[in-house]
């Protein structure tokens, strides 16, 4: 009787052992399964960014050239051109290194100064504590940026203004990038356009949503509407949380 409980309780444990040792496996298939997805799914939404950055970047060329002289309308070619081919070298890639985001947004802000006939200041802040080899997801603030040009300052009768800011958070696992401007807020644009949300921005959204479960993290974006004692539109203030790669 002794024997044959003892054979029970090893036969039992093996069985339970048996059973967790499949459940793990079954999660960790279906983990596996979910993460291609999402690499997927994160693929196809970096290539749907590309053509909608060329479209309505080459909406800005055919208008600089209408409006600008010669000479003017050359350099910006030009510059756009290389601005281009660094669009399709990122594009492919999930993550890009802080510092040559830094450098592309910094390109492309000049480009859209020029755009705007030195109507546009702009800063751009990099957070000192974040290392210049940290990797962020590719692309992810230029629409945001993008949008604020568009739809903030492009509007406005008088100079229009953009800072955007990198910091490092706590956790050291995670950057939040600010994008402030001084438009016209998102309420006064276009009244037809209320609860509008651009291509881009649904992209970045959609992005971010798939970021969070791939790295376990809460990846958001936050608008925040500036205004002043009375309730006047000063702009608006786009906080980004993105997980570093």
């Amino acid at each position: 009787t002794t024997t044959a409980l003892v054979i029970y309780i090893i036969l039992s444990i093996a069985a339970l052992i048996g059973l967790v040792l499949a459940t793990i496996y079954i999660l960790n298939t279906k983990k596996r399964r979910e993460m291609v997805l999402i690499e997927s799914e994160m693929k196809t939404l970096r290539a749907q960014l590309n053509p909608h950055f060329l479209f309505n970047s080459l909406n800005s060329v055919i208008g600089n050239i209408i409006e600008s002289d010669t000479s003017t309308a050359t350099n910006y070619i030009n510059r756009f051109a290389k601005l281009i081919r660094k669009v399709l070298d990122f594009s492919d890639t999930e993550g890009i290194i802080i510092e040559d985001e830094v450098r592309w947004i910094r390109d492309y802000l000049d480009l859209e100064t020029i755009r705007l006939h030195e109507r546009l200041k702009w800063e751009l802040d990099l957070d000192e504590n974040i290392e210049v080899n940290t990797r962020i997801p590719t692309m992810i603030t230029q629409p945001i940026i993008e949008n604020a040009l568009i739809h903030g300052i492009g509007p406005k009768n008088a100079a229009g203004y953009i800072h955007v800011s990198y910091h490092l958070n706590p956790d050291k696992k995670s950057i939040t990038c600010i994008i402030e401007d001084n438009g016209v807020g998102r309420h006064t644009d276009n009244p037809n356009k209320h609860g509008h949300v651009s291509k881009g921005s649904f992209i970045t959204l959609k992005r971010l949503e798939h970021l969070s479960k791939k790295y376990e993290m809460n990846s958001y974006l936050e608008y925040t509407d500036l205004v002043d004692e009375k309730g006047n539109a000063l702009g608006t203030k786009v906080t980004l949380v993105l997980p570093i790669l």
